[in-house]
């Protein structure tokens, strides 16, 4: 087992820009980390470090708190996972799993049993004298999966292991995945993914990052309910979030937005001395599913502030209906989500409902999420059987 620790890690592979900056993070023993973000946002050099392959300029790497900055890749119990598979070509899928476990130099006996109990957990025991190269992409990530497994780390690192594979297949391996984290309860899993879908359905929680920072983490819900920053609302969520231009103010002791001459009542903001004072320009986030029609059945049945628009058109999202619409004395378009159709013309006026708790106010110059939270982790700092 180990709890990973990074203290202010910076990494940089050029003097004018850090891949990683000022990271600290603890990861717990038998937690499923994700790492989330776009391409060249530092979750990679991040995972290089915590394996050894890549040193920090700057800051600490810990386990159960221990620094294990000056240890070797190979002397810290890590096994590793990447997009490509990186088996042996010459070597048997049985010889490709034994592989780690005979440079233990463990009894014939036991590496028999441990290769033969890996390949029935994932299904690849028909495989075993099979060579890589007469397996399907699938089959020789499940081959590399239980390599790394088979000698129980206590860290296991997986790079985007799955990007390389058709969307039927990648939801097969996940739950594979999520089959091995089970199977070695103690052991840190670290993944990274620029898939937001990857990230809500795999993880315990989740960073996300932008520029070598991180941006929000928490669990799924947290972050998709009360990310820390604007990036990270925007990041996650299919349809995305809406956001509405706004200028705060305050009426009667209440704190209001001033949306294009609508003034909405907003959920309690945090007393920051730099953010959300009276005239400060906001964006106003609302997720799809908490807009609600004012004509529909549901409305009125919670406590709700309101808009006005108007009704633009329909678009299919997945087993629903967006329902596409514009705000009075705002530009741009706007969606909201629907089981089925809206009975309503093009250009119809329309009035939506929104719950109030639901609600983000984002500082529009720093991208803060002023909300006042009462669940997600704040800024860069947060703190079944197995093999035998």
């Amino acid at each position: 087992m180990a709890e990973i620790t990074l203290s202010h890690v910076k990494m940089g592979y050029t003097r004018k820009k850090l891949a990683v900056d000022d990271v600290t993070l603890t990861i717990g023993s038998g937690e499923f980390f994700v790492l989330l973000g776009p391409s060249g946002c530092g979750k990679t050099t991040l995972l290089r470090l915590i394996s050894g392959i890549s040193v920090p300029s700057e800051g600490d790497v810990l386990f159960d708190g221990v620094s294990v900055k000056d240890t070797a890749p190979q002397d810290r119990n890590v096994a590793m996972v990447f997009q490509n598979f990186a088996l042996y070509p010459h070597r048997t899928v049985y010889r490709n799993i034994s592989y780690p476990l005979e440079c233990r130099k463990m009894p014939k006996e036991e590496i028999d049993r441990k290769v033969r109990e890996i390949a029935e957990i994932f299904g690849i025991a028909s495989l075993l004298d099979k060579r890589p190269r007469v397996l399907s992409g699938g089959q020789r990530q499940l081959v590399a999966i239980a390599r790394a497994m088979v000698r129980r780390p206590a860290v296991f690192l997986l790079d985007e292991p799955f990007s390389n594979l058709d969307a039927e297949l990648r939801d097969a391996l996940r739950a594979q995945v999520r089959k091995a984290h089970r199977l070695l309860p103690e052991t840190a899993f670290v993944y990274v993914t620029h898939d937001q879908n990857e990230a809500m359905s795999l993880s315990d929680r989740i960073a996300v990052m932008k520029d070598g920072r991180i941006m929000a983490q928490g669990s799924a819900a947290e972050i998709y309910e009360r990310p820390d920053s604007l990036f990270a609302a925007e990041f996650i969520g299919s349809p995305k979030i809406n956001l509405l231009p706004a200028v705060l103010l305050t009426e009667g002791g209440t704190r209001k937005a001033d949306v294009g001459g609508q003034v909405l009542e907003l959920p309690l903001l945090k007393e920051d001395p730099d953010v959300g004072k009276d005239g400060a320009e906001v964006l106003i986030g609302i997720r799809p599913e908490e807009i609600i029609p004012e004509n529909a059945a549901t409305a009125g049945t919670q406590e709700r502030i309101r808009l006005s628009g108007r009704f633009e058109g329909l678009a299919r999202a997945g087993a629903g209906v967006q329902i596409l619409f514009t705000v009075d004395g705002i530009s741009g378009t706007f969606s909201s989500l629907a089981t089925h159709g809206f009975p309503a013309e093009a250009g119809e006026r329309i009035h939506f409902g929104i719950r109030k708790s639901a609600v983000q106010v984002f500082d529009k110059d720093s991208g803060k999420n002023i909300s006042n939270k009462t669940g997600s982790a704040q800024g860069t700092e947060a703190a079944g059987g197995g093999l035998t």
